[in-house]
């Protein structure tokens, strides 16, 4: 600070609040209805969420109901005394892969590959299959195997 001049500190005071306003404040009638409404509103906004969490489920476990009630499938399920295509994988006998494969193969092969590249596929795997200077034939007759279940599931032509 330069010489001579002294700081000034400024202070702020609220002016007194009227007696009525302060009375309102620290009356305490009604503030159960009050607290009742806040509640009230607090419960019927849990409810609208989960009302809308439960409605989504059902409408995604509806379309899940809907996929796997298909021709197709029930189809295979018949053909195969109520086995789904991962029991079915479960049962093949393995000649290159684990006893885990199976599963994760069928889960790719149903749900995350088209019916296109399910054929294009089948018709690698086969010709590997038949190809009597492939390397390996067990893997192939493994990955063959797989696909025409999940061909089969889902009804694609081979």
């Amino acid at each position: 600070m330069a010489a001579g001049h002294q700081e000034r500190m400024f202070t702020f005071a609220l002016p007194r609040a009227p007696s009525h306003l302060s009375r309102l404040i620290r009356d305490e009638s009604g503030a159960v209805t009050v607290d009742w409404t806040v509640l009230t509103a607090a419960g019927v906004g849990l409810g609208l969420i989960v009302m809308g969490v439960v409605a989504t489920g059902a409408g995604n476990t509806t379309a899940d109901i809907s996929e796997s009630l298909d021709g197709a499938y029930i189809g295979f399920l018949s053909e195969n005394f109520g086995k789904t295509p991962y029991d079915v994988a479960a049962e093949v006998e393995l000649n290159h892969f684990g006893s885990r494969w199976p599963q994760r193969r069928m889960n790719r092969l149903l749900n995350d590959t088209s019916e296109q590249s399910l054929v294009n596929q089948h018709r690698r795997w086969s010709n590997r299959a038949s190809d009597p200077g492939y390397s390996n034939p067990g893997r192939a007759a493994d990955q063959l195997a797989m696909i025409e279940i999940a061909m089969d599931a889902r009804g694609v032509e081979r």
